[in-house]
């Protein structure tokens, strides 16, 4: 491939990704076509087939959308230059340990297809798809893809323990949390601070789950860190802080001192303008009034518990949420 035809392919394809970024699927479409005229490399034949997999997971065919990336990802593992065109039906990759021949390509289409099938409920693709996307980009390291490893960690990490797999997410928790870590410390960016944030409360839910007494001291450390981290960013990521150390001395059986820190973390809520009709707000404090009532009946405080079950559900109604209004449910049979 001549160094024009190189440049041609890298203009079309970025005119696809700039339509595709503004939901104009018919051009990003009608881009991809003029780009497959052009290719001949396995890494731009897998640029096409991800590509075109982004425009099939709008159009919501995830199934198609996940053979095209998927297929992209096999491109790269095997360089095939000579593609004929065809996609592979769905199936698992290999496993992590099978050789690749452009490791950190095939790794981000990997990635896709990871979060994909999360969404497309299809765990054992997403955790396949993940696990080998992280071990690729971790036996080849690149400080550039140091973003996408921690991108990879956190979906991995995230993925296991939404599937009750706590102890294995936790070395990917505390992967993503690190490089996230990293990235602070070179740009101390609002964003970044919220991201490393987070990141903390994730890893503190995943030890609290654990529930050994060594996961249960470290929890308590970060959520402390992610405490004094909170003051650089807003009232919202303290009073998260506030509500996980909440539920962290729950755990360990101190609850004057877990309601204390819950009933801090509504207070600065409440005190927040506009709460009262602030759905994302009323979530937090609707999950912060069912923590209270937990702690108030394990006290022996019924009256206490029903009032602040009364208050998560009024913060359910402006939350418009299910899942809060299910989380009440569940306490007030605990309590009745």
């Amino acid at each position: 491939m001549t160094e024009d035809s190189t440049l041609a392919f890298g203009t079309v394809i970025s005119e696809a990704h700039k339509t595709l970024a503004v939901g104009r699927l018919s051009d990003a479409a009608g881009h991809l076509a003029e780009a497959r005229k052009l290719a001949s490399h396995c890494i731009e034949h897998a640029q096409i087939l991800d590509t075109f997999g982004a425009i099939l997971a709008q159009k919501r065919d995830f199934k198609e959308a996940l053979e095209h990336h998927l297929q992209a990802a096999q491109i790269c593992r095997d360089a095939i230059d000579e593609w004929d065109g065809m996609v592979q039906a769905l199936a698992l990759p290999p496993e992590k340990e099978t050789p690749s021949k452009f490791p950190v390509s095939e790794a981000r289409y990997l990635a896709n297809v990871g979060a994909l099938a999360q969404i497309s409920d299809k765990p054992a693709l997403a955790e396949r798809s993940l696990i080998r996307a992280y071990h690729l980009l971790e036996s080849n390291p690149e400080t550039a893809t140091d973003p996408l490893l921690a991108e990879v960690a956190h979906n991995l990490g995230v993925f296991l323990m939404n599937v009750g797999k706590t102890t294995e997410s936790v070395p990917f928790l505390e992967s993503s949390l690190k490089l996230d870590q990293q990235e602070l410390d070179r740009q101390n960016s609002p964003r970044m601070r919220q991201t490393v944030h987070a990141g903390m409360l994730r890893l503190c839910a995943a030890l609290r789950r654990e529930q050994k007494p060594e996961s249960h001291g470290r929890a308590m450390e970060i959520a402390y860190d992610s405490l004094e981290l909170s003051d650089d960013i807003n009232v919202i990521a303290r009073a998260l802080s506030l509500l996980e150390l909440g539920s962290l001395h729950f755990a360990a059986g101190d609850l004057p001192l877990a309601m204390e820190k819950t009933r801090e973390a509504i207070d600065k809520l409440e005190a927040l303008p506009g709460h009262l009709n602030n759905a994302t707000i009323a979530m937090q404090l609707g999950k912060a009034y069912v923590d209270l009532s937990i702690y108030a009946r394990h006290l022996g405080r019924g009256a206490a518990a029903l009032q602040s079950l009364n208050r998560a559900a009024e913060q359910a109604n402006v939350a418009q949420s299910p899942a809060l209004t299910a989380m009440s449910a569940r306490e007030r049979a605990q309590l009745t």
